[in-house]
């Protein structure tokens, strides 16, 4: 196949499986935001929450294309190229806008960019677009014998120096530069909500629905505000550090020993199905998403808990008052 096969036993299956679920968990959670936004409206104008739901769709897509790698046998060269390029750019694509987020909310917390302004949200989304495709797209013309193979249809498990190498400029150093940009953009927003936490307050309320800060912040502390706003940020460079950095170092390693460590494939394959969950994640602690299901599915839920009880209890009063009715009626026909 065009993506990397590894023939230990149980291996396969293992990875199946995994992506699988990874699929379902993105689709699960692109569900539950689109109930979110028919149920309350006004949440589609935050930005944040629009590239969280667009992402959990891209996620879901770039696990059935491993699938499909899996299960069709593909023969035409152009045709795995393409397998490829669409699986490595589907990876980078949902961790940049990952990192599309944080920065974004640093741009209006710290160097007071206002929400409102859309060239921001521009640059950013061409940023994190282009350095997803353009790096991969060279799948899509550059010659196998450039780098050392003979066909994309057939890529060994173990690469030799020019196939490490190509890897590493095109997909590697990616991966790894969304984490760093996200560690070093949620790091400046820690400090900066600790030594301005008035400030805070006050750019949070006002520009809540663009970077997704609950409308109830003006009413917490410095720390609950520290807290909620970590919440949120905090899963942002977790999705590239977790899910895609050892990939790399899994790939460096069995480059450099020549070859594979089953134990670290394994452990691999599961990080990479946790991006789905980590990006679930990121999108139902939103504040914004978190206060819609408050307002109108958990609040409705209650609602129904608390009729139901209310009519068990005046179904058992008016059941224990016609017994008592009964009771008194027999007592009079026996006198």
């Amino acid at each position: 196949g065009p993506l990397p096969t590894i023939t230990q036993a149980g291996f396969e299956y293992f990875a199946i499986v995994v992506f699988i679920l990874a699929s379902v968990i993105s689709l699960g959670v692109f569900a539950y935001a689109v109930v979110i936004i028919i149920v309350e409206p006004s949440v589609w104008r935050c930005s944040i929450v629009r590239v969280l739901t667009v992402t959990q769709i891209i996620n879901s897509i770039r696990f059935v294309i491993r699938l499909i790698a899996s299960f069709v046998p593909i023969k035409a060269d152009y045709g795995c190229r393409v397998i490829l390029f669409l699986n490595n750019a589907l990876t980078l694509l949902p961790v940049n806008l990952c990192i599309f987020c944080v920065v974004y909310m640093q741009m209006v917390v710290i160097h007071n960019v206002s929400p409102f302004k859309r060239w921001p949200r521009v640059v950013l989304m061409l940023f994190a677009v282009l350095t997803a495709v353009v790096p991969t797209g060279s799948y899509l013309y550059v010659s196998p014998h450039d780098i050392g193979i003979t066909t994309f249809c057939d890529l060994p498990s173990v690469y030799n120096r020019e196939q490490y190498t190509y890897v590493m400029l095109t997909i590697a150093l990616w991966q790894y530069l969304s984490g760093v940009v996200g560690v070093i953009s949620v790091t400046f927003i820690w400090i900066y909500i600790l030594r301005t936490r008035k400030k805070m307050q006050r750019i949070l309320a006002r520009s809540e629905y663009v970077h997704s800060q609950s409308r109830d912040v003006v009413a917490q502390s410095g720390a609950n505000i520290l807290h909620s706003t970590m919440l949120n940020l905090i899963w942002y460079p977790i999705t590239p550090i977790i899910s895609l950095w050892l990939n790399m170092v899994v790939f460096s390693v069995v480059y450099y020993r020549q070859r594979t460590y089953m134990a670290l494939e394994f452990v691999n394959a599961a990080l990479l199905g946790l991006q789905s969950v980590f990006l679930g994640i990121a999108l139902i602690v939103n504040p914004i998403i978190r206060d819609a299901f408050n307002k109108h599915i958990r609040h409705k839920w209650r609602y129904r808990r608390e009729r139901k009880t209310s009519l068990a209890v005046q179904q058992g009063y008016e059941d224990f008052q016609l017994e008592g009715t009964d009771d008194t009626l027999s007592d009079l026909d026996s006198v």
